[in-house]
């Protein structure tokens, strides 16, 4: 029971590792860097007069943190749902990291079983973590961009993503407002990608590095969470620029991505890189900054408005999907018997 309540402890005060664990989005130090790059595009827009009605009475204070957003009732459900997967990520962080072990060992005997043993590259250490980490960048963001486009198409897993898209307005928090659900399936997505490239670099450099090496090496993401990561998920246009935003995903294109119009639905669904997006069709860069409604439409919006609405919605949808389906079939094979035969 002591040990229960612990765990409980322990998730009860786990948001207050975002803001201190350097490989969270919400490490302090990025917010900082963020804050700068959000006062410099308010002296830019300021400067261009695009801060938008009552510009000359609207302060740098006001224009950063508008009241309107912070206090929102979509906020309010960020700050609840970071709280509610935060407990339950406590009970889940152990068995992931005995499986990511697992995973990474398998894949080294994988490797082992198909070429047999090898002599260890003659790689410096600095080489190796510099390669593993380019190396997991780049192939856990195009899983990572797989995931993600999946959760858009297949009706089942958008029940679910739809909390994280139900955002009406956006803070740097809204990062975080996931399903438990979607939030599980990210961790094992990363067991995957960290695994497989993990159990490979094993095998090519044998005991010159350590999966607790390889693990602090994979931190380096946090380069990323100081170029405005935390913009992504605000009401300030930032844009890289066409030519950069067919490579990085900048902060306005991700917000494009959380618009619910018809021409940016299932848009920009890179994490760090564009170019999946250009090359699968999805991209859109940015051209002038957008007057965009977020959100997928009012009447749904409001369906997430709460905690146990958030929670409790994805299954009902999910329930309703599995009541329909025998129609749904009849209607595939009523469509398909209609079909003239081949000649």
């Amino acid at each position: 029971m002591s040990e229960f309540l612990s765990t409980l402890v322990d998730g009860l005060t786990r948001p207050a590792a975002y803001f201190l664990h350097p490989a969270q989005r919400l490490f302090i130090p990025a917010l900082l860097t963020s804050l700068i790059m959000a006062i410099g595009a308010y002296f830019y827009y300021q400067r261009k007069g695009r801060l938008g009605e009552s510009a000359s009475a609207k302060s740098m204070l006001a224009y950063l943190f508008p009241k309107r957003i912070w206090t929102n009732r979509s906020s309010v459900v960020d700050y609840q749902i970071i709280f509610f997967n935060a407990v339950l990520y406590v009970f889940l962080i152990g068995p992931f990291l005995v499986y990511l072990a697992l995973l990474t060992e398998g894949v080294m005997h994988f490797w082992i079983s198909v070429f047999g043993e090898m002599a260890p590259v003659d790689w410096s250490r600095t080489t190796i973590l510099v390669s593993f980490t380019i190396a997991i960048f780049v192939i856990d963001d195009f899983i990572r961009y797989f995931q993600h486009w999946l959760f858009h198409k297949v009706p089942l897993m958008w029940n679910f993503h739809k909390v994280h898209h139900a955002a009406e307005v956006l803070t740097p928090f809204t990062n975080y407002r996931n399903h438990p659900l979607e939030t599980f399936i990210f961790h094992c997505r990363r067991i995957i990608s960290y695994g497989l490239v993990a159990g490979t670099f094993l095998y090519l450099v044998g005991d010159n590095i350590s999966l607790l090496d390889m693990f602090y090496a994979a931190t380096a993401r946090k380069v990323f969470n100081h170029l405005g990561s935390n913009l992504r998920h605000t009401h300030i246009w930032f844009s890289w620029g066409k030519f950069m935003e067919h490579i990085f995903i900048s902060p306005a294109q991700h917000q494009i991505h959380h618009s619910d119009a018809p021409e940016h639905r299932d848009k920009n669904m890179g994490s760090m890189f564009a170019i999946w997006d250009w090359m699968f069709g999805t991209l859109v860069v940015t051209d002038e900054q957008l007057d965009l409604r977020l959100g997928i439409g009012d009447e749904q919006n409001k369906r997430y408005r709460s905690l146990w609405g958030a929670v409790t919605a994805p299954f009902v949808d999910t329930w309703e999907m599995i009541l329909r389906f025998p129609q749904t079939l009849k209607r595939i094979s009523d469509r398909s018997s209609l079909q003239p035969p081949p000649q």
